[in-house]
């Protein structure tokens, strides 16, 4: 179960958005919980229009994991072992190619601390290339296609780190009431 709750106030080509996400997992065969999260996030992103058919914007995304894990297995042996903060930064680029199709390629930093980690500290870092291509069908309706390639690192010796790439298309519908 997930709400959400987020406000975006478009100033001179600024973004600001704050909101909260609540997060409720239950196994599947008795239905019960075994992870519930809060998560209040905030974020400011500018974009700068470079002409009619491309914009370049910069954006900055933050983040609490207030999380329950019920109970944690040994060695954390605290149900909030994995409280965590996010800062992210976002660096897109879009270019409209022609009448129907739109092109994104994007950068994300994300610096993640864990708070309550029990074995020493823990802080792992995300860096996110991508390329995303929309084709527009209608204007509440477009295909897309995207590849990423996410390089992970960690302070912590017993967090696995990994390079991974990642291919994939989609549909995105828009419904207005």
């Amino acid at each position: 179960m997930t709400g959400v709750q987020t406000c975006a106030l478009p100033i001179w080509n600024w973004i600001a958005q704050a909101g909260l996400d609540y997060t409720r997992l239950m196994a599947t065969s008795d239905y019960d919980q075994f992870y519930q999260e809060w998560l209040p996030h905030w974020g400011v992103q500018r974009v700068f229009p470079l002409n009619g058919k491309a914009a370049f914007s910069l954006g900055y995304e933050g983040n609490y994991h207030f999380s329950d894990s019920g109970s944690a297995p040994a060695p954390f042996n605290q149900s909030d072992f994995d409280d965590r903060t996010d800062q992210m930064l976002v660096a897109t680029y879009v270019q409209i190619l022609g009448k129907y199709a739109v092109i994104q390629p994007y950068y994300r930093f994300k610096y993640t601390h864990f708070t309550q980690y029990t074995m020493g500290s823990r802080n792992d870092c995300l860096n996110t290339f991508g390329l995303a291509l929309y084709w527009i069908l209608c204007p509440n309706c477009n295909v897309r296609a995207f590849v990423g390639y996410d390089i992970k690192n960690s302070d912590n010796s017993s967090v696995p780190e990994y390079h991974q790439f990642d291919a994939g298309g989609g549909v995105n519908v828009s419904l207005r009431f």
